[in-house]
C-alpha cells in the first residue's frame, strides 16, 4: 500500500472512531510503528489530525470530554492489568477510598476477594461492582449525580468525606502533567478529589500512559502529593526519571 493510500485509511479511521493508536495502525496496515509515526507526522504537520502520546485524535475530539459509557471501550488491556496491580496492594480490614472513573472501576472488580474492606465511594459504578459482595461494606455520600462520571458531587458530598480518615486513596485522572498537576474535567469533581486525598495516609494514582503530559480543566493535586502512580509500559521516559528523582514508587502493571 502506498503512503498516501495509507494516509487516506487513517483519515477515514480517525473520522469514524476520533481516536488511532500507533499499535493499532501497525497492525492493521503491517508496516513498522515507526513508519506509522511517521505518518501521524505528516498528518498532524499538515493539520488533518492531532498528536498524543501513542497515537491520534481528530482535531476536534477532546478523550477527556467522553462519559464513562465511552471511556469504558478506551484502553481497556491497560486498565485491566493497572486495576489487578492496584488491587494487591489493599490488605484485608483496610478502609480505603476510591474515586469515580473506569481504570479505578476495572479496580474495583479485583476487590472482591478481599476481606471485610470498607471503601467509600462517590461513583455508582464502583458500589454497583461492590455491591454484590457482603464481606465489602460500600459507603457512598449524598450530592448532585454528574451524568458524565456517574459521581455525586457537591458540598453535600464534601462535607460527607471530611468525615473519615483512611489508609489509602486510589484516584483516577484525566490528565497528569509533571509541570501543572493532576487534573480532571469538573471543578466539584476536583474539589472533592482534593478532599479525599487529604484525609488519606497514601494517594495511589491508577493512570494509563495516555494521561501522561495531558491536562484537564481543573487541578486536583500537585505531581509531588502522590506516594505511587500504577500506569502501563508505555509510560513517557519523562515520567519515570522525574518519578525516581522525586522518591514517587512508579509501578509498572
Amino acid at each position: 500500500m502506498l503512503s498516501t493510500e495509507r494516509h487516506s485509511k487513517i483519515l477515514e479511521l480517525i473520522n469514524e472512531y476520533g481516536k488511532v493508536t500507533v499499535e493499532d495502525l501497525s497492525r492493521r496496515f503491517n508496516v513498522s510503528a515507526v513508519t506509522i509515526r511517521n505518518d501521524l507526522e505528516i498528518l498532524h504537520r499538515n493539520g488533518l489530525l492531532r498528536r498524543i502520546h501513542g497515537g491520534a485524535v481528530r482535531k476536534d475530539f477532546s478523550p477527556l470530554d467522553l462519559p464513562i459509557y465511552e471511556k469504558q471501550k478506551m484502553h481497556v488491556r491497560e486498565k485491566e492489568r493497572i486495576g489487578k496491580r492496584a488491587a494487591e496492594l489493599v490488605s484485608d480490614g483496610e478502609t480505603i477510598i476510591v474515586d469515580s472513573g473506569t481504570t479505578t472501576q476495572f479496580f474495583a472488580k479485583h476487590l472482591v476477594e478481599k476481606k471485610n474492606l470498607t471503601v467509600i465511594t462517590h461513583a455508582l459504578n464502583i458500589a454497583y461492582e461492590l455491591a454484590p459482595y457482603p464481606q465489602i461494606e460500600v459507603i457512598m455520600p449524598g450530592g448532585v449525580l454528574r451524568s458524565n462520571s456517574y459521581s455525586l458531587v457537591g458540598t453535600q458530598a464534601e462535607e460527607f468525606i471530611k468525615l473519615f480518615h483512611v489508609q489509602k486513596f486510589f484516584l483516577g485522572v484525566d490528565g497528569f502533567d509533571i509541570q501543572f498537576g493532576l487534573t480532571t474535567q469538573n471543578v466539584q469533581e476536583a474539589k472533592l478529589n482534593h478532599l479525599m486525598a487529604q484525609n488519606a495516609e497514601e494517594v495511589i494514582v491508577l493512570c494509563d500512559s495516555s494521561k501522561f503530559e495531558h491536562r484537564g480543566f481543573v487541578k486536583i493535586l500537585d505531581p509531588t502529593e502522590v506516594h505511587r502512580i500504577i500506569t502501563d509500559s508505555n509510560v513517557p521516559e519523562e515520567i519515570r526519571l522525574w518519578a525516581s528523582k522525586n522518591k514517587i514508587e512508579l509501578i509498572i502493571a
